[in-house]
């Protein structure tokens, strides 16, 4: 029993043992309370992006089209032009194919070297989705001017286009003001949870602590480079690399927890956490999907530097073998998770405390992984997939609910478990179960079995 279940002879009190009912629920309160009002500032904050639009003729795009970007400046960080076209008569759903050349003009008007894509016309109800032209990752200068011509518009079949709407995209310096001073607040939280969550820890032995406290010891450190001390280096430094650091920092954090969930659940039935046993097999699977999200994003953040026109419809067949392998790591990751859940569920839920235990990290993290995927799914319906991780913002990104929302749901959640796994008040180095009839008898029948064993054993002939 002692070497199967573990944490029973764990000499540190969690405080989550110590909450009464009403106070477990006051604690859900305060969490999704503190959730919906730093949200909020999302859904009353300044738009995400700010767009000009250029509203274009059929006659008029035939010709060569000279663009001109407004004036913008560092708190911007990114550009974007997109298209949308508009025709007539067709309600039906049907794909066209086309051609476009961009090049860009310097201050002096010297003409580049055209690049020639080939983008598609996704239509239905007599509109077309948007299609990409230009994705600047960075900003460098203050004004940039294009030449864009297209091919191919009067050789397409049945498709009478009235106009294209061009849109000039880039982040509104007010949100990424916000932007600086929401994830600072939260770094500034964070090192003080930090620091006290240390301080409550740092008289016990590293051997006493839980399974939850070591973890959460972890993330912590892992959530300040979340909240990314860095971060001003964006507005600060002509460079995409302060871009590829903040991708880093989160996606490293994000697979830091997919792990601490299949550690909690399988470490609360097995005290033998050999690293081999225990910890590589989940390694495995979480570092191959944060792998795969990773190598997809420096793929794409290079090819766009070397041609902003780049769209991943240029390597959609390589694209798509890695999103293959992505979703079935995911759904491998899921089917393990639920599997260590429902045995931890089945086997722990009448042992003391283990209940508790159990029940609090099911649903905290069932609320954090639901806050996630109705963000995942806002993205989806976004066509980032399609056409890019950054580009292409129809359908979102019109306030900043969506980085608030992402941002306060991991930061609280991380404070909200150090605050009910940290020790309790009346926790000391002494075991704190000695004094509980079940762990009593557990222990003493343990000890009974290992000492009298020998007293008990006789020869045998």
């Amino acid at each position: 029993m002692k070497s199967f279940y573990s944490d029973l002879g764990v000499s540190i009190k969690l405080r989550l043992y110590s909450l009464q009912k009403h106070q477990i629920l006051i604690v859900f309160l305060c969490f999704v309370t503190t959730f919906f009002l730093t949200t909020m500032l999302g859904i009353f904050g300044p738009k995400m992006l700010i767009t000009r639009e250029t509203n274009l003729t059929r006659s008029q795009i035939l010709k060569p089209v000279i663009f001109e970007s407004p004036s913008m400046g560092k708190f911007h960080q990114q550009l974007w032009i997109t298209g949308q076209p508009f025709i007539h008569g067709r309600k039906e759903e049907f794909i066209r194919q086309f051609t476009l050349s961009i090049r860009a003009l310097n201050s002096e008007d010297q003409h580049l070297e055209f690049l020639n894509r080939s983008r598609s016309i996704h239509c239905k109800n007599e509109m077309c989705d948007v299609f990409s032209i230009f994705h600047l990752d960075y900003l460098h200068d203050e004004n940039y001017r294009l030449e864009i011509k297209f091919f191919n518009l009067d050789e397409l079949k049945n498709l009478d286009i009235k106009n294209i709407i061009f849109k000039f995209n880039s982040y509104n310096p007010s949100f990424t003001k916000l932007e600086l001073w929401y994830r600072f607040a939260f770094l500034f939280f964070t090192l003080l949870i930090l620091i006290w969550y240390t301080n409550s820890l740092k008289k016990f032995s590293l051997r006493d602590w839980s399974i939850e406290q070591k973890w959460i010891f972890i993330l912590l450190r892992s959530l300040i480079f979340f909240n990314n001390p860095l971060l001003p280096l964006i507005v600060l430094v002509n460079s995409w690399i302060p871009h590829l650091l903040d991708a880093i920092f989160q996606s490293t954090f994000l697979a830091l927890l997919m792990v601490f969930w299949l550690s909690i659940f399988h470490g609360f039935r097995h005290n033998d956490r050999n690293f081999t046993t225990f910890y590589v097999p989940k390694f495995v699977i979480v570092f191959s999907i944060w792998l795969i999200s990773l190598f997809l994003l420096v793929w794409q953040q290079i090819r766009s530097l070397n041609d902003p026109s780049y769209n991943l419809s240029i390597d959609e067949n390589y694209y798509s073998v890695f999103r293959i392998f992505l979703f079935f790591f995911l759904v491998i990751y899921l089917l393990f998770l639920l599997y260590l859940m429902v045995r931890a569920a089945a086997e722990l839920k009448k042992m003391p405390y283990f209940g508790i235990r159990i029940k609090f990290a099911s649903i905290m993290m069932f609320i954090v992984i639901l806050t996630l995927l109705t963000i995942a799914v806002m993205r989806l319906q976004s066509d980032s997939f399609k056409q890019s991780l950054f580009e292409n913002f129809t359908k979102n990104y019109r306030n900043t609910t969506e980085f608030c929302a992402l941002f306060s749901i991991l930061n609280i959640y991380m404070y909200t478990l150090a605050f009910v796994y940290s020790p309790a008040k009346n926790a000391s180095k002494e075991s704190d179960y000695s004094n509980n009839p079940t762990f009593a008898i557990l222990n003493d029948t343990d000890e009974e079995d290992v000492v009298m064993e020998p007293l008990n054993k006789t020869p045998t002939f």
